[in-house]
């Protein structure tokens, strides 16, 4: 679920207590105000510029402004949802059709007409997981609490994005009805539930990142190899299995010299600090070497856009979010970070760009000046990976091509 999705779910639950409301009611063309109030309170909520709200609710779901989405919300709960579920995207629109059926009970117990076949809430029944979650952001600030919690688990990271994860993970339950089963055998789900649950939500998300080639090279590993480090570390003896960052588990290397001038089987343990400045000279050395090659990845897997996509890795290794990258490339933070999930995958295949590139020249060693069918066809690659793989090597000066579409190999 997107940001402006989760963002236009929790404005509507919001509004729909104010439109509701006997003394108010709001006429359809009168919506205008009730949705700044809405937005005001989310604002507050979420410790976000009004301007910021506004703009992922309205303008981001291609409103003109707030009469117009005012209208269609009016419209939506009363039973009309076709205008707002337009604006929203397809695999959203689910998400937002389930809000809209939870705050029913709103509209049905104040006489407000929600459309054929509604009838009043039964009140005997238990609370549905929406209701109940619904109910825990507006009276105890769940979303805040749960935010606080991932703040003080992960001080680092930014507010934003522990407040984006707190509100999918909470839109998800509602949808999904995951304390139904609860809620009707106790009546509530204990807090602590809650934020074990979300912790344990962020740790995945991290354990992800682990798979990332741009989140490996800041330091990010998966959860086996963090398991493998604690076992390192533990003072028993046990074996490492190899992975990226096998030679980097160990705090300190331990070198042990058999002294054969005292002919007894003892040994001397030798402990090395590998935070020598010769290591940190060559481990800075390494890093720039991975950063040239992760730019040449991407600069042959986006052509015909070089500029724009090696930037975007740039800001990328430097740390930079996908709303620092929106206001850079001028983009929203949307296409923004479909660009960089663009750049990762074109690290994920540097594997097999090199791979190809590799054969390519061993092809080309043996039979010069080959045409791109030939080479294609001989070693079984598409269109794509061949310009790719090829790209990659012309960007190093070791293929040189002719104008009728053949290659060879640079001679030095």
């Amino acid at each position: 679920m997107t940001r402006r999705t989760s963002r236009l779910i929790s404005l509507l639950t919001l509004i729909a207590p104010i439109v509701a409301d006997r003394d108010t009611k709001p006429a359809r063309d009168q919506m205008g105000p009730v949705v700044s109030e809405g937005i005001d309170k989310q604002a507050d909520q979420t410790k976000t510029r009004k301007s910021i709200v506004r703009r992922d609710v309205i303008f981001q779901n291609g409103y003109a402004g707030q009469d117009e989405f005012g209208i269609d919300v009016w419209d939506a709960f009363h039973g009309k949802t076709e205008g707002l579920l337009s604006h929203v995207r397809t695999k959203d629109t689910d998400a937002v059709r389930a809000c809209l059926s939870d705050l029913k009970p709103h509209f049905a117990t104040t006489g407000v007409d929600v459309g054929v076949g509604v009838e009043a809430p039964d009140t005997d029944r238990p609370k549905t997981s929406a209701e109940w979650l619904d109910e825990m952001i507006r009276e105890k600030g769940l979303i805040q609490r749960l935010t606080k919690i991932l703040s003080a688990k992960a001080p680092r990271e930014d507010y934003e994005e522990h407040l984006s994860l707190v509100g999918y993970w909470i839109a998800k339950w509602g949808h999904d009805g995951t304390f139904d089963k609860a809620l009707a055998e106790k009546g509530k789900v204990p807090m602590s539930v809650l934020c074990q649950w979300i912790k344990q939500k962020h740790t995945s998300g991290l354990s992800m990142r682990g798979q990332e080639p741009l989140h490996r090279m800041r330091g990010a590993r998966t959860q086996k190899e963090i398991g493998m480090r604690r076992e390192a570390d533990d003072g028993q003896d046990h074996k490492i299995e190899s992975s990226v960052a096998s030679a980097l588990l160990w705090d300190t290397a331990i070198q042990c010299v058999d002294d054969e001038d005292s002919g007894d089987a003892n040994w001397n343990i030798e402990v090395i600090d590998p935070n020598t400045p010769d290591s940190l000279v060559a481990e800075a050395l390494d890093a720039a070497v991975y950063e040239a090659e992760g730019r040449r990845l991407v600069a042959a897997s986006y052509r015909s856009a070089v500029d724009r996509y090696t930037r975007i890795f740039d800001q990328l290794i430097a740390g930079a979010d996908r709303n620092e990258i929106a206001k850079s490339e001028g983009v929203t933070p949307q296409r923004a970070g479909q660009l960089a999930q663009r750049v990762r995958n074109a690290l994920r295949d540097g594997t097999e760009t090199r791979a190809i590139a590799g054969r390519i020249m061993t092809l080309l060693a043996d039979e010069p000046y080959s045409t791109r069918e030939e080479i294609q066809h001989d070693l079984r690659i598409d269109f794509q990976r061949f310009s790719r793989a090829i790209a990659y090597l012309a960007d190093q000066d070791l293929v040189v091509s002719t104008p009728d579409d053949c290659y060879a190999l640079r001679r030095a």
